[in-house]
């Protein structure tokens, strides 16, 4: 005869063991709609809680790679990309940016080694080619002293998005989502941050670049605007608003003034 203490430990422990399957599983099911509909920083929240607890598999591994990759998160991406690459049936795309995160973090030989299987499964592809052998790339600059140049922070980065920058003359053009909290209406899905608008400043002899402001009324909307070049004779700005080009044409001579830069 069954004791029905023993009947009850082992019914409340089915209960709650199924219960965090089906709670797993939610969250699993969350991360692949908010990675299919591009909302990476969702995608990663709910993949990273269902994997302290499951084995994910290759795909949701994957995703999560890809989320993280997307949203320029590249030290978080690289021990996914690692573990995809680990095995033998790792796709050529998780051959080759683990390759890149390897080579940007200074290890070129495996760099090299991972690129090498990337272009087994992708013989026509000229990156394996171009890219092969930076090792003994990185030895010859070395001892040619080809490395002259030094990569520093920009001082007026904001600590959000800030990208294509453009210069002309003694201005720049950029697109950012920097933005005070109490202006904040609405944030994109895609990272989690505000949408991008354009901005201008004033670049001296050494390259600083003050007088940091939005451009011109009209110009920023409540969707992305980014790209931002202007014309040589300063009279046309083209950008692009939502992935589709647009272009704005000014009056008159002066260009720069009618554009508010």
């Amino acid at each position: 005869m069954h004791h029905p203490k023993r009947i009850t430990l082992l019914l409340l422990t089915t209960i709650l063991v199924g219960g965090q399957l089906a709670a797993q599983s939610a969250m699993l099911r969350q991360g692949d709609r908010s990675y299919r509909s591009m909302s990476y920083m969702k995608a990663i929240e709910y993949y990273e809680m269902a994997f302290k607890t499951v084995e994910p598999d290759v795909e949701r591994m994957r995703r999560l790679a890809d989320s993280y990759w997307t949203l320029r998160e590249f030290k978080r991406s690289e021990p996914w990309y690692a573990r995809l690459a680990e095995r033998d049936d790792a796709a050529a795309r998780d051959l080759y940016r683990f390759s890149e995160l390897a080579r940007s973090n200074g290890r070129f030989a495996e760099s090299d080694s991972v690129l090498a299987r990337f272009a087994l499964l992708e013989p026509t592809d000229s990156r394996g080619q171009r890219k092969a052998n930076s090792l003994e790339r990185l030895s010859d600059l070395m001892e040619q002293n080809g490395l002259s140049h030094q990569i520093m922070p920009a001082p007026f980065n904001s600590d959000r998005t800030d990208m294509s920058p453009f210069i002309q003359g003694d201005r720049m053009m950029f697109a950012s989502a920097r933005m005070p909290e109490y202006l904040m209406k609405k944030h994109h899905t895609w990272n989690d941050q505000p949408f991008l608008n354009l901005y201008t400043g004033q670049v001296d002899e050494n390259g600083n670049v003050t007088e940091i402001r939005p451009m011109g009324e009209g110009l920023n909307t409540a969707f992305h605007e980014s790209n931002a070049i202007l014309s040589s004779d300063g009279k046309e700005l083209y950008f692009t608003r939502n992935n589709v080009l647009a272009g704005r044409k000014t009056p008159g001579n002066d260009g720069i003034n009618n554009l508010q830069l």
